[in-house]
């Protein structure tokens, strides 16, 4: 699992678009996506409203039945 945009450090604005790719081999099927450690239902690819200041974002894969894998990645950025 690995976040591929934005980068771990950078600067973005209020909305934008998480792009990752899954590692190749792991179980997982797709990816739960967490922002400050609450989970996003329903991403879709873009995070938006997010507030100034810095967030996390984390990245896990899931199983077709949605159970956590140890594949994930976490970056920091930091809202203008």
């Amino acid at each position: 699992m690995v976040i591929t945009s934005p980068k771990d450090g950078d600067e973005v604005d209020d909305s934008f678009e998480l792009k990752y790719e899954l590692t190749k081999g792991s179980q997982a099927t797709h990816a739960h996506v967490y922002v400050d450690g609450q989970y996003q239902k329903g991403f879709s690819g873009t995070l938006k409203g997010l507030s100034l200041g810095d967030h996390k974002i984390t990245v896990t894969g899931a199983t077709k039945d949605h159970d956590l894998v140890k594949a994930s990645h976490t970056i920091l950025v930091e809202v203008e």
